[in-house]
């Protein structure tokens, strides 16, 4: 199956994905130049891939999500 036309940036996310690296908002942000990560992947779920998502929280307590690939069956 080809892969769906996505934009510029949900392809950035996608290929971060693959390379097998968790991803947060603030990565998307600052690393990646993506403003709306809850929005790209959304697009990649509609187009069928399979992303993970888990709460995490950092050394202050604060929570956050962490985005994974998930494995395709």
């Amino acid at each position: 199956m080809a892969d769906p036309k996505f934009s510029p940036q949900t392809t950035l996310v996608l290929n971060y994905l693959k390379s097998g690296r968790a991803l947060t908002n603030l990565i998307a942000i600052t690393n990646l130049g993506v403003g709306s990560l809850t929005s790209r992947v959304a697009e990649l779920r509609k187009a069928g891939v399979k992303v993970n998502d888990e709460w995490s929280f950092d050394h202050f307590e604060r929570a956050y999500k962490r985005y994974t690939l998930g494995v395709e069956e």
